[in-house]
């Protein structure tokens, strides 16, 4: 299962666009995934509620949201249903920053580790953001969005990113990138679109978290 907290405006009638009814107070959305031997549904109250059901079992789908399973077929699985929230996330919800339901994940997780809140410091730049350490006031993480081009990608496709402190030699230009807008020597850049492994990054952001807790 996984819960997203959308503290938005939801559009009631994209919603109602893309399928989803109300049942039981809750809007909820059915779709088949993998040709029909799964399926998504999605309900909404205050929290937008996901749900992979395998058709054979007729219960919940558990390794879909345990990021250490990783092999091909889960991964194509999660895909398809990350594509299915990250639409919903953009077309039904007015007032969100940031939509990647990756993006959402990583958020949480540091507010909820470091009990640090995200600030968004400049007007000119509304989806940008910052963490930084409460003990010292530095930044050891920014999520930003930019176009896909900066990291040989498609130049029209905006895309969320997030800049973490490192001190190790790990850029691959694949998976990781130079740091964007920071010091490329001590900044590294991820792409929040679930080409990453989520806990992969969560690693990251301890450490960067850790560098500068040290200063």
């Amino acid at each position: 299962m996984r819960i997203i907290e959308v503290n938005n405006t939801v559009n009631i009638n994209k919603l109602k666009e893309i399928g989803f009814a109300l049942d039981d107070n809750k809007y909820r959305y059915e779709k088949p995934l993998n040709n029909g031997d799964f399926k998504i549904i999605i309900t909404l109250s205050d929290k937008l509620v996901v749900k992979v059901i395998d058709i054979k079992t007729d219960s919940e789908y558990l390794p879909l949201d345990i990021t250490s399973f990783n092999g091909e077929f889960v991964g194509k699985l999660r895909k398809e249903v990350d594509d299915i929230v990250n639409d919903i996330l953009n077309k039904c919800f007015d007032n969100i920053v940031f939509k990647s339901s990756q993006t959402i994940e990583i958020i949480k997780y540091i507010t909820d580790k470091f009990k640090d809140d995200i600030e968004y410091l400049w007007d000119k730049y509304p989806n940008n953001g910052i963490f930084r350490n409460k003990n010292n006031n530095k930044w050891y993480a920014a999520i930003l969005t930019t176009d896909e081009g900066k990291f040989n990608g498609d130049k029209n496709k905006i895309i969320e990113i997030i800049d973490l402190k490192n001190n190790e030699n790990i850029v691959d230009n694949i998976n990781v990138f130079e740091g964007y807008h920071m010091n490329k020597k001590s900044w590294i850049t991820i792409k929040l679109d679930n080409s990453v492994n989520t806990n992969y990054i969560k690693d990251l952001i301890d450490i960067s978290y850790d560098i500068v807790n040290k200063k």
